[in-house]
């Protein structure tokens, strides 16, 4: 069903039209979506540019035989040595974005032969001026070593991604869950031919303020011939301003049998800049198939995040929410070479002309930290999840694809 049109949302059909641009439109045909879904999206675009918040929040990650149980804080015993928890700031302008975390305890790092991998480490991002600085500070791990940190600098680009960046999907924020993590959350599936890719859009108004968007991606597996379909569903708050996902779940099934399932709700709004209301609380979690873990599990559980803030909206964030701070001899990579000391960096006092020079050694250092930055990106933090473990490929520059799967497989012979 295709709810009506309400003022709220005529307003942004019309100024879906006049806003877009060439460079702003997925490169898709859009004819079968429905008119309020362009509307939607161009809102909750908006909305991304426009919301304005400053808030100190409390991260926790832990296992829960329900995601309800989880939403009520119950977790089961058995993985109490598993949870992880942290602190951080978020916050965000216009002109700027701030993202940080100090992780409780050591870093947990996993060893697969010679590879040493960790999910999540501390972290402290700042975007502002075209400029985006990551910062990692040095970090002890369970292993008695220490993680070495550094800075390293780069130009963000205009794009919402660029200006937002992703920093680590382990650790929700409001940016992501309420404004999508795309510059076009339900207009961004490219379909994909050698699938046989089809995606189709279905609206539906469950209650007075809210509007329900389900996107159904379908296809078949090219290798194995099998069909599987991909649900996402999206409740959208329209009745608080500019409008925001509040809650999300995605669903896949393999074979019509289903396989893997997420959830995410949004709750205790608070208002935060002109017509936008963000959340105090952020609860996702993922369905975890007790049977695929090592050694196995006899029962299945979600695997919870918890994002909540006692103080957003209180109030507006100012220039000193933006400055990064670093420790004394942080290795400063992608400045010129008088920031090379530097421990304070003021963004909105920094310009692109403060990037280091395209092709000299400080620019290259940068450019490779921050390709290897999202190697590890966010999966359950288990490690006895080594089913659900992605090892990262190491592109040996010298010996090529080949000897480097070669060398992997006699690694992985010799640890069977």
């Amino acid at each position: 069903m295709s709810p009506k049109l309400c003022p709220f949302l005529a307003f942004w059909a019309a100024f879906a039209g006049l806003s877009s641009s060439a460079e702003e439109e997925p490169s898709r045909d859009r004819a079968k979506v429905p008119v309020v879904v362009k509307a939607l999206d161009t809102g909750l675009r908006h909305w991304k540019e426009k919301a304005e918040f400053v808030a100190n929040y409390r991260f926790t990650q832990a296992a829960a035989l329900t995601f309800q149980d989880g939403v009520d804080g119950r977790f089961v015993d058995e993985f109490a040595d598993r949870t992880i928890s942290g602190k951080g700031v978020v916050a965000k302008t216009a002109e700027g974005f701030r993202f940080s975390l100090i992780l409780d305890g050591r870093i947990k790092v996993r060893q697969r032969g010679k590879m040493i991998s960790t999910n999540l480490s501390s972290f402290d991002v700042v975007v502002a001026n075209g400029i985006q600085a990551r910062y990692t500070p040095r970090q002890l791990c369970t292993d008695g070593l220490f993680l070495v940190g550094g800075v390293v600098f780069q130009r963000a680009g205009p794009e919402l991604q660029d200006r937002f960046p992703t920093v680590n999907s382990t650790v929700p924020n409001p940016i992501f869950v309420c404004g999508g993590d795309k510059n076009h959350p339900f207009l961004s599936i490219v379909p994909r031919p050698i699938y046989k890719e089809a995606v189709s859009w279905n609206v539906d108004k469950p209650s007075p303020g809210l509007i329900r968007v389900t996107v159904t991606r379908e296809g078949v597996d090219p290798s194995s011939g099998g069909s599987w379909e991909e649900v996402s569903d999206y409740l959208v708050r329209i009745d608080q301003g500019y409008p925001f996902i509040e809650q999300q779940e995605w669903t896949y099934f393999l074979e019509e049998r289903l396989v893997a399932r997420s959830h995410t709700v949004a709750t205790g709004l608070v208002q935060a800049g002109k017509s936008c209301q963000v959340p105090s609380r952020i609860v996702s979690g993922q369905e975890i198939a007790g049977s695929s873990l090592r050694p196995r599990v006899p029962y299945d559980f979600w695997w919870i995040t918890i994002w909540e803030s006692a103080d957003i909206g209180r109030r507006q964030p100012e220039d000193n929410d933006f400055v990064l701070t670093v420790a004394d001899k942080t290795r400063v990579k992608g400045l010129q070479e008088k920031w090379r000391n530097a421990t304070r960096f003021d963004l909105f006092e920094m310009g692109v002309s403060d990037l280091a020079e395209p092709g000299t050694a400080q620019a290259r250092s940068a450019t490779v930290a921050v390709s290897a930055r999202d190697a590890g990106r966010a999966s359950p933090d288990l490690s006895f999840m080594s089913a659900r473990v992605i090892c990262v490929a190491l592109i040996v520059v010298g010996g090529g694809i080949l000897s480097y799967t070669s060398r992997w497989r006699r690694i992985s012979r010799r640890n069977r």
